[in-house]
Formats: structure tokens, C-alpha cells, sequence
């Protein structure tokens, strides 16, 4: 009876295999690519330019390629299989390096751009000291009744004007939103010392009965607390005007480093620290090597001779007979 079976499909040699394998690489440029790809070295200038699409695409057509070619027989494997790491390694370990370049330059951006936070951090905090302390100062002077809340106010702009951490390099706009207000500060203790001697003068009129000197001191009273209270308000209208031209510039932000892909990762600095406050997330693993030789060594000694089980920090060593016999 004639032999019904098929042929089997003879292997085709190497050469054709990686012909197969170069027809793709050639359709898609591959040596230029490649040459092109090592030419290629990551700077801020480029970092956010995909460096590496049309090595991405040749990969993936690769691969597509390998895995088509890898439906033939078993033994045909390792041709194809080394045939395809020719072209895919060199290919790859180009793109890698770029995508681990990429990373490194947009380290160093997200390194300066974090400074430059800072550095408008800290100014504009400078400037929101100095705009706090003089409405403070404001407020102060327009609540102040007698000289000593005058002294006061004077000595506390005293002591601010050398508080060098906190206002640094601008202290000396500090004083001069501060020196702005002397005008209004001084006008505003002969307002106060005035309105103490009308009520002093009030006093001894009270005293004497001198009910003329009375009528006439309530209006100049009126008159002086009326003032002072006007120029309590311009002291704040002078100060709100001097906030505004605070010339304090806070440099801008420059966000020039790519998004990049979020992959969050973790790992453990302190695991003792971790076991005491988060005793959750530990798990604690007995050796079971060093345990077994704790055992053997137990046994060597007797230690466990006519017992069913022993005690030892912890662990229980126990007989666990078996019969099979």
C-alpha cells in the first residue's frame, strides 16, 4: 500500500532565515537607524524630543517578525532566535541607552527646577514678612492711646529690622517700608501727647467746676480724636501703597523637563523603624537552615532524649512520630 504521508518541510538553512530577517531590517533603513541612534546624546535642549520612535516601531516589527518565523518546527529555533537577537540587541541597547540618558538629564531638570521652587519660595515669603509686619505696624499705631504704645511700636521695628533669617537679602527693604511710615508715626504721637494733655487739662477743670474750660476742652478732645483717627487710616492707606511697590521679584519656574512615565517603586531604609511603627507591614521569616542546625545539634548532644518536645526561645522542638512499619 503507497505511503500516504506528506513530506516533512525541509528547514530552510541560515542564510535564508536571516535573509528573511534582513528584508525587514531593510525595508525600515535599519543600519541608518542604528548609526543614527548611536549618534544621538541626550542634552536639555533635546530631552523632550521621542529620540527613539522609529527604533521603538523597527523593535516591535522585529519581534513581529521573530514571533511569526517562531510557528515553524522546534529545531528551527535557534537559528531564528539568533538570527533575530542580531538585529534586536544592537537596536535595543541604543534605545535603552538614550531612554536611561533621558532620564539621568531629566533628574538634573527636575533637581534645578525644585531649587528654583525654592528660591521663589523663599522670596515670596520675604516679601509676605515685610507686608505683614508693616500692616501689623498699621494696626498698632492706629489702636496706640499713650507714648509708651508709640515706644513700643518704635522699639518692635527696631528689633525687626535685624531679624537677618528671616528677611535676608531684603532687610533693607524691610527698613525702608518701615523708615515710609515715620512721617505718620511722628505725627501720630503729637496727636497722642495732645489728647493726653487736653485730658489732663480736663481733669483739673473738672476739679475747679470750671464748667467753660469743660465745654471748651470737649470740643478740642473731639477735634484731636477725630485727627487721630484719620491719621490712623492713613498710615494704613500708606502702607497698603508701599506693599504694593514692594519691588521684590520672585524668579520664574522653568518647566522644560519631559512627564516621563509614573512608576512608583518603594524600598526600605529602616526595617526596624518600619517593625516598630508599622508592624503590619513586616513579615517576620524564621531560618529554617539555621534552625535545622540548632536541631542537629540538640540531637548530637542528647539534649532530646526521652522527650516529646523542648522549649528553646521561641521555637518548640517536638517528636513527631510517624509509623509506617
Amino acid at each position: 500500500m503507497e505511503d500516504n504521508k506528506l513530506p516533512e518541510r525541509q528547514a530552510p538553512s541560515l542564510a535564508i532565515i536571516k535573509a528573511s530577517f534582513d528584508l525587514e531590517a531593510n525595508k525600515r533603513n535599519y543600519q541608518l537607524l542604528l548609526q543614527n541612534l548611536s549618534a544621538i546624546t541626550v542634552t536639555k535642549d533635546n530631552v523632550n524630543d521621542d529620540l527613539t520612535k522609529e527604533g521603538r516601531e523597527v523593535l516591535k516589527a522585529l519581534t513581529e517578525k521573530k514571533e511569526e518565523e517562531s510557528k515553524a518546527p522546534l529545531q528551527w529555533h535557534r537559528d531564528i532566535m539568533a538570527t533575530y537577537k542580531s538585529l534586536n540587541d544592537p537596536l535595543d541597547e541604543q534605545v535603552k541607552r538614550i531612554s536611561g540618558e533621558k532620564k539621568v538629564v531629566a533628574t538634573e531638570i527636575e533637581k534645578d527646577k525644585a531649587k528654583q521652587l525654592a528660591e521663589q519660595t523663599r522670596i515670596a515669603n520675604a516679601q509676605t514678612a515685610i507686608v505683614n509686619f508693616v500692616n501689623k505696624v498699621a494696626n498698632m499705631i492706629k489702636d496706640a492711646k499713650t507714648d509708651m504704645d508709640i515706644l513700643t511700636i518704635e522699639k518692635m521695628i527696631g528689633a525687626e529690622k535685624t531679624k537677618t533669617t528671616v528677611y535676608q537679602e531684603f532687610k533693607d527693604d524691610l527698613a525702608a517700608q518701615c523708615d515710609g511710615l515715620r512721617p505718620q508715626i511722628k505725627e501720630q504721637k503729637e496727636n497722642i501727647r495732645e489728647l493726653q494733655r487736653i485730658n489732663e487739662q480736663e481733669r483739673v477743670a473738672l476739679e475747679t467746676g470750671d464748667v467753660i474750660a469743660l465745654t471748651n476742652l470737649k470740643e478740642q478732645k473731639e477735634y484731636v480724636e477725630q485727627v487721630i483717627q484719620e491719621t490712623g487710616i492713613r498710615i494704613h492707606e500708606k502702607a497698603y501703597e508701599q506693599a504694593v511697590q514692594i519691588d521684590i521679584v520672585a524668579p520664574e519656574v522653568a518647566d522644560t523637563a519631559p512627564k516621563g512615565r509614573t512608576n512608583w517603586k518603594w524600598r526600605v531604609d529602616n526595617i526596624k523603624l518600619l517593625q516598630k511603627k508599622m508592624p503590619h507591614l513586616v513579615k517576620l521569616v524564621p531560618d529554617d537552615d539555621a534552625i535545622n542546625q540548632v536541631l542537629a545539634t540538640f540531637k548530637l548532644e542528647g539534649r532530646l532524649k526521652d522527650k516529646m518536645e523542648e522549649k528553646f526561645f521561641g521555637i518548640t522542638f517536638f517528636n513527631d512520630k510517624s509509623y509506617t512499619r
